[in-house]
Parts: structure tokens; sequence; C-alpha cells
């Protein structure tokens, strides 16, 4: 699994939806089965590591799937929750 792969400990998942290159998607209300065909995954982490996760993005969905990885920097108000030095 991706997270394992990468070392990501927390992430967060949203129903996503939008209008693109591949047309309109739509975010489901209740089918779980299909929540994961339109997401946003956040994940805050230190910038290696945020290279490593983009590149196994790439590798893993881009040829089969659309989507779109933004590497910025964070600033956090509880830098320690996070690993990160205060």
């Amino acid at each position: 699994m991706l997270r394992s792969r990468t070392k990501t400990d927390s992430y967060t998942v949203d129903r996503v939806c939008g209008k693109g290159e591949r047309g309109i998607r739509f975010g489901l209300e209740d089918d779980f089965a299909d929540f994961l065909t339109n997401v946003r995954i956040t994940i805050l982490v230190k910038e290696e590591l945020a290279l490593k996760v983009a590149v196994e993005i790439e590798k893993r969905f881009f040829s089969n799937y659309a989507g779109i990885v933004y590497l910025q920097d964070a600033e956090v108000l509880r830098p320690q929750k996070f690993g990160l030095e205060p």
C-alpha cells in the first residue's frame, strides 16, 4: 500500500467533485464502495518525504487516473503533532 511504502502515518481523505479535462466528476453521497473514485488526499510531511510520496503517486496512479499533486510549504500551529520541530 502507498501509505506503508512511503511511511506516512497520518492523512485526510475528502470526497470531491469538479469539472476538468475528463468532464464533470460528481461526489457520491452514500455509496462507500465508490467513495475512492473521486477523492483529495492531504498529507502533511517533511519535504523529503513529500517528494517520495509524489513520485510514488505518479508511478502508481497517473497513467490510469486523473490526478494532481500539489507540493507546498505549510505552517502548522502544533508542529510536534506532525513530527516536526517547533
